[in-house]
């Protein structure tokens, strides 16, 4: 059984645009690397904002998602980190529910 993305919330449709998601899409186009500095940027946009829009839990639980994913990128090996997300995850066979 896939293990669901650790950026999809369930509880939310609207990045659900038809045949992929647009963290599907997004893993398709962006490295390694650049999607660490993807989670860096969001992860300091919901920091600023917390507590200016009146959404700081789900502000806090945003950071603690793009914060997890970073890291779980951060430890694959450094030969990928010029490889399409998309690509690593095929070649280390991993598989992930995004709806």
């Amino acid at each position: 059984m896939k293990q669901l993305h650790p950026l999809i919330n369930k509880k939310s449709s609207h990045y659900d645009n038809g045949d992929k998601t647009t963290i599907e899409q997004i893993e398709e186009v962006l490295t390694v690397d650049q999607m660490i500095g993807a989670c860096i940027f969001n992860i300091m946009k919901y920091q600023d904002r917390k507590d200016h829009k009146g959404q700081h839990d789900s502000d806090l639980e945003k950071i603690k998602s793009y914060d997890r994913y970073k890291y779980m990128l951060e430890c694959l090996d450094v030969r990928f980190k010029d490889v399409i997300v998309s690509d690593v995850y095929k070649r280390l066979g991993i598989e992930w529910e995004y709806r």
